[in-house]
C-alpha cells in the first residue's frame, strides 16, 4: 500500500512499508523523507481524483544566501493531516523545516522533527558525510541520488545511483558492505572499488572496467582488457585482465592481450603475489601476445599454463 490521501477526510495516509527502515533495535525507527514525501502528493494533487480538490501544502526550495544553502520548507496546508501507520516505532523527517508535527494524528507512532531557524543543506556539509565515495549495500532498503542515500549511514542499494551520486558529487570511489555484481553495460571507467572485508565482486561480461582499481576484494567474472589495477584481492576466477595484480592470492586468471594503442598494450605485472591455497597450483593462461612480469611472486613460475 502506497502513501494516499482521503479526499474527503483530508487525510493523508502513511503506511510503514514506505518508509526506510534506519534501526530495528532495541526501538525501530523509520524515515521519512521530506522531500521525497513532498513529491508524491504532488503526484497525488495531479491525479483525476485530486486535481479538483485543493493543494495539500506549500513548498519553499532550498535558497542559496552567501555561500549557505538554507533548507527547503515543506508546510502542509488547506486543513490536511497526516495519519502514519500505527504502531509501536518511531518516525525521522529529514530534508527540510515543516510543520508536519503539527498536524499529526496521534496514535503510538513517535514523529520526530528536526526543525531550526538555522537549519541549512550546505554542499560542503553533505559532501563530507560521504567520506570520499559512494557506500553501496544491496540490501540496503534506500535507492535514489537524494542526500544522504550513499553515505555510510544510508548505503544505496544499486551500483546505477551509486554512480550517478559520485558523478554529480565528484567522487571516484565506492565502499562495498555487500556482495556487488557489475551488469553488461555498466561503466566504472577509472573507478576504485573497495570494501572493508573482501565483498564478493562479479563482473559480467559487457561491463566495462578501464583502469578501474579493485581493492580487498573477492573477485570473479570478465575485465575488459585494459588496464586494470588489483589490490590485496582475493582472485578466484577472472579472464581478459591486463594489468598489474598487487598483493593478495589468485586460483585462475586468463590474461587478454590489452590495448595495442596503450604504452603497455599486452603487458601485465604481479607483485608479492601468492597461490590462492597451499600446495594447490595457481592456474595462469595467456597467449604468446602477452607479456607478464613478475616481482617478489611466490612460486608462480610453475603454475603458467600457455
Amino acid at each position: 500500500m502506497a502513501i494516499s490521501i482521503n479526499w474527503g477526510t483530508k487525510v493523508i495516509y502513511v503506511p510503514k512499508a514506505d518508509m526506510g527502515i534506519i534501526q530495528e533495535t532495541p526501538t525501530e525507527i523509520r524515515e521519512l523523507n521530506l522531500n521525497a514525501f513532498r513529491l508524491v502528493l504532488k503526484d497525488l494533487e495531479d491525479s483525476e481524483d485530486g486535481m479538483c480538490f485543493p493543494d495539500t501544502h506549500r513548498h519553499n526550495t532550498e535558497v542559496t544566501v552567501a555561500g549557505l544553502t538554507i533548507a527547503r520548507v515543506v508546510e502542509i496546508i488547506n486543513g490536511y493531516t497526516v495519519t502514519f501507520e500505527d504502531g509501536q516505532y518511531a518516525v525521522n523527517l529529514p530534508g527540510a523545516n515543516s510543520n508536519v508535527g503539527d498536524v499529526v494524528n496521534v496514535n503510538q507512532v513517535s514523529v520526530r522533527t528536526f526543525n531550526s531557524a538555522g537549519l541549512i543543506s550546505a554542499p560542503a556539509m553533505e559532501f563530507s558525510s560521504y567520506q570520499d565515495c559512494v557506500t553501496i549495500d544491496v540490501n540496503s532498503p534506500y535507492s535514489g541520488t537524494t542526500f544522504p542515500v550513499g553515505t555510510p549511514q544510508q548505503p544505496v542499494n544499486n551500483i546505477n545511483d551509486a554512480i550517478f551520486i559520485a558523478e554529480t558529487r565528484g567522487f571516484n570511489s565506492f565502499n562495498l558492505k555487500s556482495d556487488l555484481t557489475l551488469p553488461s553495460g555498466t561503466v566504472v571507467d577509472d573507478y576504485n572499488i573497495k570494501s572493508p572485508n573482501w565483498a564478493v565482486v562479479t563482473v559480467e561480461a559487457g561491463a566495462s572496467v578501464v583502469n578501474t582499481e579493485f581493492e580487498k576484494l573477492s573477485l570473479y567474472g570478465v575485465m575488459s582488457g585494459y588496464w586494470n589495477v588489483i589490490v590485496d584481492c582475493w582472485i578466484y576466477n577472472i579472464t581478459n585482465l591486463c594489468g598489474w595484480v598487487r598483493g593478495g592470492s589468485y586460483e585462475y586468471i586468463e590474461l587478454g592481450v590489452g590495448d595495442p594503442g596503450e604504452e603497455f598494450g599486452g603487458m601485465s605485472y604481479f607483485d608479492s603475489v601468492l597461490p590462492m591455497y597451499p600446495g594447490v597450483p595457481s592456474v595462469l593462461v595467456m597467449s604468446s601476445d602477452v607479456t607478464v612480469s613478475f616481482t617478489d611472486a611466490f612460486d608462480l613460475y610453475e603454475y603458467v599454463q600457455w
